[in-house]
């Protein structure tokens, strides 16, 4: 999701010239924006400095400020720019408005259930933390929301894995005791993850030890009837990224032998899960 591409140019709001939903106006260029805290509103300047990822959905950008301190990233939902979007060039001009107002109720929808998830998630390890909520508004189109969330200078998991870099045990350990943590989080507030993969876990060293942190909710879905059915294809999915792509096995690497889980039993709890991962680092010398 956030790997490193060729910084690109920052994108003024008021004046946005878009081509395939990329920028492509002048760089040097600052964002204006509002930074809505507790019912109250600041105005927030942002400048991108690298595409990070995009997706359908949205981009990822890498963003500098003068108002805030550290580094970001930006969650950039794809709205529409105006009537000219490359994406009406085959509408009549009689269906260029419904479909651009189309276009941007699905890109509300999509940014409203991702903030909503990270927000639930907020303060919780291994999950993805939100820092702010900003609306952009241009003067031809309705305003838009983006989240701004920590950024991880390591890039994802399954860069990391292909870099042929030699973790120890305890690092290696560390790594799933993070995602175990960041699952059980999820699904203890009804979060069902869709699209659980080595690109949508994030890596950071700067605390001192790498660490992992489950990302991307865009296509999760909030369930009130949370099945153990459920429950046991997020772990398998889980379990299948930390043997691939943190231990190199396809099947019955350590974290099986830890962990020993049986996908006929009737009932899981991941924290039982999760305290042996954690007790098998505490023996490590």
């Amino acid at each position: 999701m956030f790997s490193v591409l060729p910084t690109t140019s920052a994108m003024r709001i008021e004046a946005a010239i878009v081509n395939r939903n990329r920028d492509d106006t002048p760089a040097n260029q600052m964002t204006p924006c509002i930074w809505p805290i507790e019912g109250e509103s600041i105005h927030f300047e942002y400048e991108k400095a690298a595409l990070l990822g995009e997706g359908g959905q949205k981009c990822c950008w890498k963003i500098t400020s003068r108002d805030v301190a550290g580094d970001f990233v930006l969650l950039e939902y794809r709205y529409p720019s105006s009537l000219h979007d490359d994406r009406f060039l085959e509408y009549d001009d009689c269906d260029k408005e419904y479909a651009y107002h189309q276009a941007h109720e699905v890109a509300e929808i999509n940014s409203d259930k991702e903030i909503t998830i990270l927000k639930r998630l907020r303060g919780l390890v291994g999950a993805l933390q939100l820092q702010r909520v900003i609306q952009c508004k241009g003067n031809d189109f309705r305003p838009q929301i983006h989240a701004i969330v920590d950024f991880h200078n390591r890039g994802n998991l399954k860069e990391f894995s292909t870099q042929n870099i030699s973790l120890s045990t305890r690092e290696k350990l560390g790594m799933a005791i993070d995602m175990m943590k960041g699952l059980c989080s999820i699904i203890d507030n009804k979060i069902y993850l869709t699209d659980i993969k080595a690109e949508n876990i994030l890596l950071d060293d700067t605390s001192g030890r790498l660490t992992a942190t489950i990302c991307d909710f865009c296509n999760a879905d909030i369930l009130e009837d949370f099945t153990i059915d459920d429950k046991k294809h997020n772990l398998e999915c889980l379990l299948d990224i930390i043997r691939r792509d943190i231990f190199k096995a396809n099947y019955n690497c350590d974290v099986d032998n830890i962990i020993q889980y049986d996908r006929n039993a009737e009932d899981i709890c991941l924290r039982d899960f999760l305290y042996k991962l954690v007790g098998a680092l505490n023996n490590v010398a």
